[in-house]
């Protein structure tokens, strides 16, 4: 299981939310993916299908991110 990175009050404020009815993404203003929620087939990117303890998490797979859409944008 991955360890929890920055906090949230660390990264800066978020400028984008994507989410659905079971999981979502926080895009930072530093390009970083915040992760939340069900995460039961890996859905969160996190290289694995355990629930997530933290509640939030930051996916250290996706950096340098500058926009996300869902599957309906």
């Amino acid at each position: 299981m991955l360890n929890r990175m920055d906090s949230p009050e660390e990264s800066g404020k978020f400028i984008k939310c994507v989410n659905n009815n079971s999981h979502g993404f926080l895009l930072d203003k530093e390009g970083r993916v915040w992760v939340f929620g069900e995460n039961s087939q890996g859905q969160l990117g996190l290289n694995h299908s355990e629930p997530l303890s933290t509640g939030l998490q930051q996916n250290p797979f996706l950096r340098g991110i500058k926009d996300m859409a869902s599957k309906g944008e």
